[in-house]
């Protein structure tokens, strides 16, 4: 491949080694790494304390009445059954967590994290005063007669591009010739040993001063002093008490033989979380202060530093692989750098901007730590967060990994592509940031039945975190590459900022799904059958799906499906993988060498420069566009067999639900064949172009299905839903949720079947690479005619972005009232009822008897009572009225009256309150609810409508529900007297 270029392309073999560049044209990050690690430790400082403080509590929260009376078992409350009994019964459970088990006011959950800050400051604003205190330091000398040493500091500050000399001491204990600085930004003071100054080795004083200097021009110094106060307050303030308050819960309150199996995995992450954060919270520190010294020794030799400071002493001879993966190691650990890392950062500062593996394993370990404890956190005020709300707290850790991880591939990328060297794939980068989301999952245990379990019920739902990592990681690489080729301005900020923020955004909708969808596939939830099977046959109301194969079949690919667009952004994170890099593809690639890299370089380029190669658009539009086609013709073909299949409406459900799913196949199938023609043709930005080909694929095909569904019944041979030739869109000719649910299944499916095919592609490939004996040599395939303007592609390629758009705007208003539906308390109790499967688990005596206990302690029994004075007083009024012969209408008015009150007393028996946790009582308790809601309309309508067989039978049915409350009383008290508890005296009426 070949792009457009003023010279001719430098073969693949010619030397580029002397090729530097300007650290500082490149967004070091570092800023951006202290962030991350004030933001951990305010989170973790408010999540850690929380249930230290809330021991303290004068009423003590009733966290297990609320589970048991559930029918939840608490030794395993953290279980897919436990939470799925617990999403069943929303609504009172929600009531009783708010009523029973509240949380700590909102001024007690900022507490930790404001006095963390402040505690901090002071720490930060004394450290500048102890560290004068704690040496011998004095003042520096007054100048000679030829002005030293103040004229060479003034010579420095110059050259380092200060405004004018720091202050400068003199450390008369100092036993090294290195000197330091503290205090803060704007007023600095460097500490320098006695004689440094007035040694014969001027050289090496300049370089240790333009060191110092350095740090200051950088502005180091209040972040370095700042990351040292928050590090020792956390210690001292957070960590420390914190430990010591769970080994003391541990002493108390556990033994080892009478642990039940579900505490050993809880016991063991709370002993291992303390450490786990200790490690954490120290690498994030030794990392921003490590990164730093490496600039500064950088900036150092560029403003005339000799090199011969960092040559002291011999470099240490080379070991082997171990002892120098095990040296990597160790210099994570390290503040300051070692010698020979200093010294081949100066001759080659490649290691500034790599990407190394264990700090982002462990980006991806806090980015998991951030969310869990953000949610616990919020939890105890804000039971059921709002949709924005939810995103918002998704967003701290997509910006963490975003702004550390992103930042560094990103830089990564430019830095290979200035100096000419193999870029990063972003592969390796995302493996390890998912095997550390998926190590964080595991330690917080939140898709371990909450930390009940060693492992996930279903354990290869970890692997979603992986793939993720890997995918998000491999596109935002891609991404970086396209741009270094594409973009033709003075800097990669603007595109590196508007990547980054695509990137972050898909972060964003990652992390979200997987707190709301993918830890409870973890932990063993699956969808209802019956439940999808039974919404099917409301959306497609007609006869024909009572034991269709199609209905099962479509249920069980619906009810999975639903689970990929939950989230409202969805829509928005699959737009983004396609259009942003569409949008660079199309700007083409630049002529010779681009503004941005040719202002990054510092070094001598005698060379010619090598042609930035990028394949012609028109590789990927034309399978996007063909495939689009050919969905259209699929799609046609559909409709013709559905007629020629019953060409006579009045259609079944089961011809209206196949119509649906064979349009979704056809759509699918194209848009995956314009993938697969796109990734053989696109050179080394395959996951680009298979996304591209085929979003463009599958919107084009939804244009077309539209028209071809629009314009239904105009054609005979394509007439399918028999209703005439009128202009109507399939919104109207469908159910209102048949729609969106085909887009949002037909773009997302097909998003990420692209990520597949590009993967599984580039084994295949890379493999057969291995396999060939006799590669070709470099340069050896024929060149590419130079890319052309996309021309009337380019066109069509806006029309279908503007689909896009419009699909975007469509989806998210949908998805968002279903959001809403699904997370108010009564949403998610009848979104749980009807969609996930709740299994049933048998309960010993003991445990059922303190699960009826806690269910009438907590609210039952009013109900009851009320319910029991109710029956017995309706009874003794009509054997009143019988026996006074008052029979009159006038005289049914207290009758009605009690009526009434039943009737407001069944919704509690149905749903707004727990259901009984004995299967038995529940059962005679529903029908309580039912018969007494049915009758006291019946005897109401009755007495408005003098109606005497509506009245007498409305009285039928609650005397039927007096006997089934009797029934339930009964079956309870026997399961409480098995049990050992006393029967309250409304139960054994």
């Amino acid at each position: 491949m070949t792009g457009r270029s003023g010279t001719d392309p430098v073969p693949e073999t010619t030397d580029r080694s002397h090729l530097r560049v300007d650290e500082r044209t490149l967004v070091a990050g570092t800023s951006l790494r202290f962030v991350m690690l004030v933001v951990l430790l305010l989170t973790l400082s408010a999540s850690m304390m929380l249930p230290v403080v809330s021991q303290f509590r004068t009423t003590k929260p009733d966290y297990v009445g609320c589970e048991l009376a559930a029918g939840v078992d608490p030794r395993h409350a953290g279980e897919a059954s436990s939470y799925a009994q617990e999403m069943a019964q929303e609504v009172p459970f929600a009531a009783c967590q708010s009523k029973y088990a509240s949380g700590l006011p909102l001024w007690a959950l900022a507490a930790w994290p404001v006095g963390l800050v402040v505690v901090a400051g002071g720490v930060f604003a004394v450290l500048p005063v102890l560290m004068r205190r704690r040496r011998y330091i004095v003042s520096l000398p007054p100048p000679d007669e030829e002005g030293h040493p103040q004229a060479l500091l003034e010579e420095l500050a110059l050259a380092a591009g200060l405004n004018g000399p720091p202050t400068v001491v003199l450390d008369m204990a100092a036993k090294s010739r290195g000197a330091e600085v503290f205090g803060t930004d704007r007023r600095p003071v460097v500490s320098v040993p006695n004689g440094l100054l007035d040694a014969e080795d001027q050289d090496g004083a300049r370089a240790v001063l333009l060191h110092e200097f350095a740090h200051i021009k950088n502005r180091d110094i209040t972040l370095t002093y700042a990351t040292v106060a928050l590090w020792r307050v956390f210690v001292a303030v957070i960590l420390l008490p914190y430990a010591v308050w769970e080994g003391e819960q541990i002493y108390r309150n556990t033994h080892l033989w009478h642990w039940p199996p579900t505490v050993t995995p809880g016991l063991a992450r709370a002993v291992l979380l303390p450490l786990v954060t200790l490690a954490l919270v120290y690498l994030a520190r030794s990392d921003v202060l490590r990164t730093r010294e490496l600039y500064a020794d950088l900036a150092a030799v560029r403003h005339g530093a000799t090199t011969r400071k960092w040559e002291v002493g011999q470099p240490p001879p080379e070991g082997s692989r171990a002892q120098a993966a095990w040296a990597s190691f160790t210099e994570l650990w390290r503040s300051h750098p070692r010698l020979e890392l200093r010294r081949h950062n100066l001759d080659d500062p490649a290691p500034v901007f790599g990407v190394q593996a264990l700090p982002t394993f462990l980006v991806g370990v806090v980015a998991i730590l951030l969310s869990v404890d953000l949610l616990t956190y919020l939890s105890p005020f804000i039971y059921h967060m709002s949709m924005w709300l939810e995103q918002a707290v998704a967003l701290v850790p997509a910006l963490v990994v975003t702004g550390v991880v992103g930042v560094a591939l990103w830089r990564s990328v430019a830095f290979a592509a200035s100096t000419e060297r193999p870029a990063p794939s972003g592969i390796r980068v995302g493996f390890w940031l998912g095997l550390g989301m998926a190590a964080g999952d595991l330690l917080t245990g939140n898709s371990s039945g909450n930390g009940a379990q060693w492992w996930p019920t279903r354990p290869a739902a970890l692997l979603l975190t992986i793939g993720a990592g890997v995918a998000v990681m491999w596109w935002t690489a891609q991404c970086a590459r396209l741009a270094a080729r594409t973009w033709r301005g003075r800097g990669l900020l603007v595109p590196m900022t508007l990547g980054l923020s695509a990137t972050c955004l898909i972060l964003l909708v990652w992390f979200s799904w997987w707190a709301l969808i993918g830890v409870g596939l973890a932990n063993g939830y699956s969808p209802s059958i019956a439940g999808v099977e039974a919404g099917l046959r409301a959306l497609f109301s007609a006869s024909g799906l009572e034991h269709s194969a199609t209905l099962t079949a479509a249920a069980e690919a619906f009810s999975w499906l639903n689970f990929l667009f939950l989230t409202p952004l969805v829509p928005v994170a699959v737009a983004l993988v396609w259009t942003v890099p569409a949008a660079a593809w199309a700007a083409g690639p630049t002529d010779g060498v681009p503004r941005w890299m040719a202002r990054v370089r510092t070094g001598p380029d005698d060379g010619r420069p090598r042609t930035l190669t990028l394949p012609p658009l028109r590789r990927v539009l034309v399978p996007g566009f063909s495939g689009g086609a050919i969905g259209t013709v699929m799609v046609i073909g559909v409709e013709a067999y559905l007629h020629h299949w019953q060409s006579r409406p009045p259609h079944s459900g089961h011809f209206a639900l196949a119509q649906v799913v064979w349009i979704l196949l056809a759509l699918v199938a194209s848009a995956l064949g314009a993938a697969v023609a796109a990734f053989a043709s696109a050179g080394r930005f395959r996951l680009l172009a298979t996304l591209i080909a085929a979003e463009t694929a599958a919107l084009t095909g939804i244009l077309g299905m539209s028209l071809v569904v629009t314009t239904d019944g105009c054609l005979p041979v394509l007439n399918t839903l028999g209703r005439g030739c009128t202009w109507q869109p399939p919104w109207d000719r469908w159910h209102h949720q048949i729609f969106p649910f085909l887009l949002s299944s037909v773009v997302v499916t097909t998003a990420i079947l692209s990520f597949v095919v590009a993967g599984a592609g580039s084994v295949v490939l890379r493999l057969r690479r291995r396999g060939d004996d006799h590669p070709a040599p470099a340069g050896s395939s024929p060149p590419l005619a130079p890319p052309r303007r996309p021309g009337r592609l380019r066109f069509g390629l806006y029309g279908v972005a503007a689909t896009a758009v419009a699909i975007v705007v469509g989806q998210m208003a949908f998805l968002e009232r279903t959001y809403v539906m699904t997370t108010t308390p009564s949403g998610v109790q009848t979104a749980t009822r009807g969609f996930v499967h709740v299994p049933t688990t048998p309960v010993d005596p003991s445990l059922l008897a303190s699960q009826v206990h806690a269910w009438g302690r907590l609210g039952g029994l009013w109900i009851v009572n009320h319910a029991t004075t109710g029956s017995d007083q309706l009874i003794s009024q009509i054997n009143a009225a019988a026996a006074s012969k008052k029979t009159a209408w006038r005289d049914m008015g207290p009758i009605g009256t009690t009526c009434d009150q039943l009737g407001l007393l069944a919704p509690w028996a149905n749903g707004n309150y727990f259901r009984v946790p004995d299967a038995q009582a529940g059962l005679s308790w529903t029908r309580f609810g039912t018969n007494a809601a049915q009758g006291s309309r019946d005897c109401r309508q009755g007495l408005n409508q003098k109606n005497a067989r509506l009245f007498g039978q409305g009285l039928r049915e609650l005397a039927q529900a007096g006997k089934d409350l009797k029934a339930a009383k009964t079956r309870m008290a026997t399961v409480l007297r098995t049990g050992g508890y006393q029967v309250p005296p409304d139960l054994g009426k």
